[in-house]
């Protein structure tokens, strides 16, 4: 994935959050997800961004693999934008 695409996908917040979630995880129910980024409660509003555009989003960029039918995601790659996200957000800490 090349610098542009990462920092794409990178440049929403719920997006990130996804990606730290994922990140040392084999796969993940949609539910699971939605909880993390709502700290810890189910979201009829954050579940349908999540679902119509932003795992959509990191699905094209073959980050993860999700199904809608059952609501999991697999995780692919998202260690390229862990890496990436590490690096910003250790340039900003500086």
């Amino acid at each position: 994935m090349d610098v542009a695409a990462a920092m794409e996908l990178l440049r929403n917040r719920c997006r990130r959050q996804t990606v730290r979630h994922l990140d040392g995880i084999d796969e993940a129910s949609v539910d699971e997800i939605v909880a993390s980024l709502n700290g810890g409660q189910l979201s009829e509003d954050v579940e349908l961004e999540l679902v119509h555009t932003h795992l959509p989003k990191l699905d094209d960029a073959q980050v993860i693999e999700y199904d809608h039918s059952d609501g999991f995601v697999e995780v692919v790659d998202v260690q390229s934008l862990i890496d990436v996200l590490d690096s910003v957000e250790s340039v900003l800490e500086e």
